[in-house]
């Protein structure tokens, strides 16, 4: 009987951890694209920069993540993309001073800025260290 009483919370405890794993939203997809849901709005992106330079080439790093990473069109990240240009638009308007166009130009190609966009809004969650 004691045996049955194991084996009966050994399974109820396996399905718990599965249900909880299918509960969580996935970041990527099996064939490791990123989901475009996955993706921070602009108004994510422009709080957690504290200069335009810096706001507009996280939004174009992104913008062209969400080109290259998710994979087909989906209406998500076609809305994602669009809430991006929108925000450049708003920080960049065609008649901007040159000095911002050029600092978020020399930032968006600069491979370390990017792997730190990439780090701030992708990062894997830190491994539990407490047991």
């Amino acid at each position: 009987m004691r045996h049955r009483a194991t084996a009966f919370v050994s399974l109820w405890l396996g399905l718990t951890l599965v249900h909880a794993t299918l509960a969580q939203p996935a970041k990527t997809t099996v064939s490791g694209m990123l989901r475009a849901d996955a993706f921070p709005t602009a108004d994510a992106i422009i709080q957690a920069y504290t200069n335009d330079a810096e706001r507009l080439a996280a939004l174009a790093v992104l913008y062209d993540l969400i080109e290259s990473k998710t994979g087909p069109k989906t209406r998500v990240a076609t809305a994602r993309q669009t809430d991006y240009r929108r925000a450049i638009a708003r920080l960049d308007p065609p008649r901007s001073v040159d000095p911002l166009r050029t600092a978020a130009r020399k930032l968006r190609r600069d491979p370390a800025f990017q792997s730190a966009v990439r780090d701030r809004f992708f990062a894997a969650p830190a491994p539990d260290t407490t047991h």
